[in-house]
């Protein structure tokens, strides 16, 4: 009975992703679509939320529920229609393969690509082994797409050799076509700094707390820009936007304290950024909270 079950499960999901593959192929007729990709080991989820949210200013913007992983992907795919004019989607994996095969329905025209880091290392074992699956992205796009890049990451920026598509970086410490400069964050400040981009500077303000989190406004911004977006609009719009609940979220107590929730996702490599927030902040008195931590 078990194994019928599970038959029937993967019979299922097999029609499902083949539903998906025909409906991308006909909406895309519509010509008008741009069918953005989000990957990396942390920093997808803010990504996606303040991409979305700026696209969606500009045209119907579809933006991802449900997961990131190929069991979850058929659902976005067959909920896009020839209205939309903008797709964003997290593109994840927990396995070798997985991003591959969702990019093979998905078929993105613009990669992002955060970061390569130690989650699921029990999968992967090594970081240039989640440096490769990461890449296949990067391999899916077309001649005509674009991959942005974090120039920060030497395994992602290597990732511009294994590139069809027109190469965008962004970055704070290396060179790059959007770079971020004197950053701030000090809490109960929020995030802002100055990106310097075609040799002019423009200053940016945010609603999110953490340094930490300014190469995903970096992301955000080459990628609005890319999709043809004026600059400036960009920056007005990130100006208003709130973080994703569980990501350096605030919430404010009746007895006066506060607390920065950072607790969706727990990876123990991502820990230092968060006691760098702690140790800067403004307060009389702090205290850390640390529940489980993971490798997924």
């Amino acid at each position: 009975m078990q194994k019928l079950r599970r038959t029937a499960v993967k019979g299922a999901r097999m029609l499902r992703e083949r539903r998906a593959v025909r409906h991308r192929v006909r909406v895309a007729k519509s010509g008008k679509i741009q069918w953005i990709g989000v990957t990396g080991s942390c920093g997808k989820s803010t990504t996606v939320h303040l991409l979305a949210e700026v696209l969606s200013k500009s045209g119907r913007c579809l933006k991802p529920t449900g997961g990131n992983l190929p069991v979850a992907l058929p659902f976005c795919i067959l909920r896009v229609t020839p209205e939309h004019k903008y797709v964003v989607q997290e593109i994840g994996t927990e396995a070798p393969g997985h991003i591959r095969h969702n990019c093979r329905m998905f078929r993105p025209e613009i990669g992002v690509v955060m970061n390569v880091g130690s989650d699921h290392y029990a999968q992967f074992r090594s970081e240039d082994a989640i440096a490769e699956e990461k890449a296949d992205l990067v391999r899916s796009l077309p001649a005509h797409g674009v991959a942005i890049l974090n120039a920060d990451d030497h395994r992602v920026a290597a990732m511009a050799d294994e590139s069809k598509a027109r190469v965008v970086t962004f970055g704070i410490e290396k060179d790059a076509d959007y770079r971020a400069r004197e950053i701030s964050a000090r809490w109960p400040a929020t995030l802002g700094f100055k990106v310097e981009h075609q040799g002019k500077c423009y200053s940016v303000e945010t609603q999110l707390f953490g340094a930490h989190l300014a190469p995903n406004i970096l992301a955000c911004l080459a990628a609005a820009h890319t999709c043809g977006l004026p600059i400036e609009d960009v920056i007005d719009e990130l100006r208003t936007i709130f973080p994703v609940e569980g990501r350096m979220s605030q919430v404010k107590t009746e007895a006066g304290v506060t607390f920065i929730r950072d607790d969706f996702k727990a990876p123990w490599w991502g820990l230092p950024l968060t006691i760098d927030f702690i140790c800067k902040a403004d307060a009389s008195r702090k205290i850390l909270v640390l529940g489980e931590m993971s490798d997924n």
